[in-house]
């Protein structure tokens, strides 16, 4: 069964499809030495951005078995993103409400005894759909609070 390694990790100061496709190439060159290894590439695994796109092509040149994958859920929290650019009222509130229950155990015992619904999940910006999760509970819960 074949096996996924991560062989390589740089951040870049500039990026596009040059600079990722020639690193590719030297990661795998490095990983593999001296080694025939092109047509054990199977998958390059990117986001959908303009120049990775661009760069999965200039792969299938020296990797002939190569498959350009682009993961949906960078394009989906892509989306997310400009939702939350749109709707910077919404955002305003899920920002507030985090921040006014930051740190304030007085005021989470007080809303948990108060209020008739469940406590409002924690927006965390590195996790995909947690800002929508919120959003949806503040909309669902509107009368309430």
């Amino acid at each position: 069964m074949p096996t996924s390694f991560l062989i390589s990790y740089k951040k870049f100061k500039k990026t596009n499809y040059k600079t990722i496709s020639r690193f590719v190439n030297d990661s795998l060159k490095e990983f593999f030495g001296d080694t025939l290894f092109q047509d054990k590439i199977l998958f390059f695994i990117s986001d959908a951005a303009p120049y990775m796109i661009k760069a999965g092509g200039a792969l299938k040149i020296f990797y002939s078995n190569i498959i350009h994958i682009t993961c949906v859920a960078y394009g989906l929290n892509r989306v997310a993103e400009k939702v939350r650019d749109i709707f910077q009222g919404i955002n305003k509130l899920v920002n507030n409400g985090k921040h006014f229950f930051l740190k304030a155990p007085h005021r989470i015992t007080a809303y948990k005894n108060v209020m008739d619904c469940h406590f409002p999940p924690e927006p965390i910006i590195t996790r995909w759909g947690t800002w929508l999760e919120v959003a949806l509970f503040y909309s669902e819960n509107n009368n309430l609070i």
